[in-house]
């Protein structure tokens, strides 16, 4: 892992993953109908993809 000097929160893409799947599982099981819609979803992307950092030499 590289190791980035930071104040900020960091959650590699592993993590990130991990995480969503996990809340994901937990919310499917306590709700009968669909968790988020295609709405929500593309409004998640979008945040996370303006959020994303692609600069290689930020890290």
């Amino acid at each position: 892992m590289r190791k980035i000097q930071s104040d900020e929160l960091i959650v590699y893409d592993v993590e990130l993953s991990e995480y969503i799947q996990r809340k994901m599982n937990r919310i499917q099981a306590e709700k009968t109908g669909p968790v988020l819609t295609e709405s929500d979803i593309q409004k998640i992307f979008q945040s996370l993809n303006e959020a994303n950092i692609t600069d290689p030499d930020s890290g």
